[in-house]
């Protein structure tokens, strides 16, 4: 009886298999979501995930509502915002010109056929000196993450062009370069797979010669 021998090479365990292959689709999706956060950045300076946005409260114009160091959960909207309703947008005029601001809605004006905010800061003694058009409105808070400390000064600095390039672009690069060792290690165990079970078919199934005059069995 011939004995077949068979590489280790050949065989592959299925936790091994299931364990790569969930590493793999982590490592495509984090690749994904990373050149999303790049391209939204790059293009609109601003990075949203389903709707929503994180910002970092630096001062305490809402307080005590929103106490300095929050962090707020906005989610894009333009309308459907009524008085009471904390609102996000990009102030249209003074030092923070064109700068993130959120404040309470106090009022609503009907300006070129649509509604333009009122807001104050709860913590302010009057209403803001402008009205907030519905194009300068990122949107509403739906969720206060009070002194949250160095996640927030986290978040603060991502905002930042050293933040992002350390945070972002760092991470970014090295996602890829981890994605691209795993592949080339998974093709040359495949190569190693498929050279090992060809050798073993080899030694199952081994030539025989026979000598003239021998007969056939």
């Amino acid at each position: 009886m011939e004995k077949i021998v068979t590489s280790k090479a050949a065989k592959t365990h299925p936790i091994r298999q299931t364990a790569s292959l969930f590493v793999s689709a982590g490592l495509v999706i984090s690749t994904i979501v990373c050149f999303a956060v790049l391209f939204q950045t790059v293009t609109t300076r601003q990075v949203s995930f389903f709707g929503y946005r994180l910002f970092y409260v630096k001062t305490g114009s809402m307080e005590p509502a929103i106490p300095t160091g929050s962090i707020l959960v906005v989610q894009k909207r333009k309308t459907d915002i009524t008085i009471g309703d904390i609102i996000t947008f990009h102030s249209p005029e003074g030092v923070i010109l064109g700068l993130p601001n959120t404040h309470r809605v106090i009022g609503q004006v009907q300006q070129e056929g649509t509604n333009w905010y009122q807001t104050q800061g709860d913590a302010n003694p009057g209403p803001d000196p402008y009205l907030v058009s519905p194009e300068n409105v990122i949107g509403k808070v739906v969720l206060v993450m009070g002194q949250t400390g160095f996640l927030g000064l986290l978040i603060g600095f991502l905002g930042t062009r050293l933040g992002f390039l350390l945070l972002v672009l760092a991470p970014l690069l090295l996602v890829t370069l981890v994605f691209l060792r795993d592949l080339m290690q998974t093709y040359q165990l495949e190569l190693a797979r498929t050279a090992a079970s060809k050798i073993g078919t080899d030694q199952a199934n081994p030539c025989r010669l026979s000598e003239p005059g021998e007969r056939k069995r």
